[in-house]
């Protein structure tokens, strides 16, 4: 288990979510549809790259909008979300970060999710998303 969880968290701070060899998409073409798997997106500002501060509310909402932005950049909107993964880095944080994403995937599918709880984000960043969605 210790393995594991050290390999996830090397692996997160690996990623170079804005820029770097780490592709922020990846398709997977399957007979009718196609996958996109969205890569680790944090609660940053678009335009200046850095973390935006607020409570962990705050701070899922932009990392939503993030993988958002991505998305549409594909074509794609929440709507084509099929599964994310939450990332954070105190689990006891849950259930604030809970009723934020439950604010943007609300009326949607509702994607299946897993939370996890990592020693570390990059950048000190504090909740991180990914996503598979399907075109």
């Amino acid at each position: 288990m210790s393995y594991i969880f050290s390999f996830l968290t090397a692996l997160l701070l690996t990623c170079n979510v804005f820029g770097g060899f780490w592709s922020k998409s990846s398709p997977s073409n399957d007979f009718d549809t196609t996958e996109y798997y969205i890569s680790l997106q944090l609660p940053t500002n678009p335009s200046t790259g850095h973390l935006v501060t607020g409570n962990i509310a705050t701070l899922t909402l932009q990392a939503i909008t993030n993988l958002e932005h991505q998305l549409t950049l594909l074509g794609m909107s929440l709507h084509n979300v099929v599964k994310t993964t939450v990332y954070l880095t105190d689990i006891n944080t849950i259930t604030p970060m809970t009723a934020a994403y439950k604010t943007r995937f609300n009326g949607l599918n509702h994607p299946a999710q897993t939370v996890i709880q990592v020693g570390a984000l990059p950048d000190a960043a504090t909740v991180g998303i990914d996503c598979i969605a399907r075109k």
